[in-house]
């Protein structure tokens, strides 16, 4: 074992890896749109609701963590963090000329979030709700995440961000 570095009064300092512990980023959970959605997760838990079906062919982990998130930020900072990711993919963007954008390639995991505003309707009503009239959901993923936690000033943020329809 490599000794500990001392500070100047001979005290050792540890190794700041050794004290980061890092939770989920988010969460995906396998869910019934007919049912209301998971409530009960911690404020700053980021969960996304995906319908069983489109979960099917999903490789998840055997247990869902919602618990606080250690290590992580706000859970809105990170819903936009996501957002702006697949709205930069939407653009279709050549890489060549966003050389100030991640290079990470999410340009070919587009997906529609939808924003949860109650714990108490179904997720599929809210979902139809949100979706203009014309728009077929069925060739890509659908996503869902409750808001209803989030500040006001968060939520009226989201107003703007969500849905995301690729």
């Amino acid at each position: 074992m490599k000794p500990f570095r001392r500070n100047f009064f001979g005290q050792p300092i540890p190794h700041a890896v050794e004290m980061v512990i890092v939770g989920r980023y988010a969460e995906i959970a396998p869910h019934d749109f007919s049912e209301s959605p998971i409530t009960d997760q911690h404020e700053h838990a980021l969960i996304f609701h995906v319908s069983l079906e489109q979960a099917a062919t999903l490789n998840l982990p055997s247990v869902m963590d919602t618990s606080e998130p250690s290590g992580q930020g706000r859970g809105f900072d990170r819903l936009a963090h996501i957002a702006g990711k697949l709205a930069d993919a939407k653009l279709g963007l050549a890489r060549r000329d966003a050389t100030w954008r991640g290079l990470d390639g999410w340009q070919d995991r587009q997906c529609a979030i939808f924003a949860l505003f109650s714990p108490d309707a179904p997720v599929a009503d809210q979902i139809a709700a949100q979706t203009p009239p014309g728009v077929d959901l069925t060739g890509v993923p659908v996503l869902a995440v409750p808001v209803w936690q989030f500040t006001a000033k968060e939520r009226a943020a989201i107003a703007d961000m969500l849905p995301f329809i690729p």
